[in-house]
């Protein structure tokens, strides 16, 4: 896949029953939970581990896989889901042009699986206007207010000033995303302790 240099990344991480027995596996398979590890190789070469600005405890999510069925791409023998890659713990992860690999690694205690490599390239900004405003967005404000689905903390005025001003400014995927996460925040309330 081809992403723009500000678009939001996800990857859809699926497990496949290939025994012709069935299989029960835990279905939280975001990074959040710790089932899940993922490793992404940067255009310079180096690998990073992926990791979640935030830990999701609780309990395990039992899915049974059936067994193998055919091979036509659906089935009860298959589960998948669709997981934000865009912040991490690290900060941005695709912050630059170029291309991307990614592996990730699936075990449960009782389970373990070992994804093949993704490719995703990256692209570089279309306009002057979007070269400009990348050094705005790459933030850890703008990245922690998205890694949180939008949030009203004080402490992220900058980074949701800079979503807006995305929404307005920017067109396609890169504006829907930022108007997305800005109107997922208002109007919840935030608290201090």
């Amino acid at each position: 896949p081809y992403y723009a240099l500000m678009e939001p990344v996800s990857v859809e991480l699926r497990l496949r029953n290939r025994s012709d027995r069935p299989v029960t596996i835990d279905a939280r398979l975001d990074p959040r939970h710790h089932v899940t590890s993922l490793v992404v190789s940067r255009p310079d070469g180096t690998w990073v581990d992926f990791a979640s600005v935030m830990c999701l405890l609780g309990d395990a999510v039992p899915r049974t896989l059936a067994p193998a069925a055919g091979a036509d791409g659906q089935g009860p023998d298959r589960y998948s889901e669709l997981v934000p890659l865009t912040f991490g713990s690290s900060g941005f992860v695709f912050d630059a042009p170029g291309t991307y690999r990614i592996k990730a690694v699936y075990d449960d205690g009782e389970s373990l699986a070992v994804s093949n490599v993704v490719t995703v390239r990256v692209g570089v900004p279309q306009t002057r206007e979007e070269d400009r405003f990348a050094a705005d967005w790459f933030s850890n404000q703008v990245g922690l207010t998205v890694a949180l689905g939008g949030s009203m903390s004080p402490h992220l005025d900058a980074g949701r000033d800079v979503l807006r001003e995305a929404a307005e400014r920017l067109t396609g995927d890169v504006a829907n995303a930022a108007a997305t996460v800005v109107a997922a925040g208002v109007g919840d309330d935030f608290f201090r302790r």
